[in-house]
């Protein structure tokens, strides 16, 4: 599962018609905070948001993976307590809020992306495999691991 997610996560980046398809499956409530949490930093698209959140959890915002992760955008609550933010400025970090959650979500890809930076390749393929594994995994096997 996670090496067909991974595959079409990054198919996200560089797919039209596959971009297409995922415009049209975001929810429309979610479609303008993913475009603007979608260009927080160069290695983070809109598209490649979308995948991100539909491979997660298919955009449910209550979903809860059997291991612990919340919401859709699936953060562990020591991954949300480290890296949540106030999405919305309502002066609460709320894991149940898709503001909040997009928003962070985006805000750790990124902060991951910083983290493996001088790792070698794709810099897309080293941040999902970061988020994936842990950034340690991709910065011990200089890369995408075996």
């Amino acid at each position: 599962m996670v090496v067909i997610g991974g595959a079409f996560i990054q198919a996200a980046s560089d797919n039209p018609i596959l971009n297409d398809a995922l415009s049209l499956s975001v929810p429309a409530e979610y479609q303008e905070l993913i475009e603007e949490a979608g260009n927080t930093c160069p290695e983070v698209t809109p598209n490649l948001l979308a995948a991100l959140l539909t491979q997660e959890s298919g955009f449910n915002p209550k979903a809860q993976s059997p291991v612990g992760a919340q919401e859709f955008a699936q953060f562990m609550p020591s991954t949300w307590e480290s890296s949540g933010i106030d999405g919305n400025g309502d002066g609460k970090r709320d894991v149940w809020n898709p503001e909040d959650a997009i928003l962070s979500s985006a805000n750790y890809l990124c902060a991951i992306a910083q983290d493996v930076k001088a790792v070698p390749g794709d810099k897309q393929n080293n941040m999902l495999a970061a988020c994936n594994a842990g950034t340690g995994a991709v910065l011990k096997y200089n890369g995408v691991l075996p």
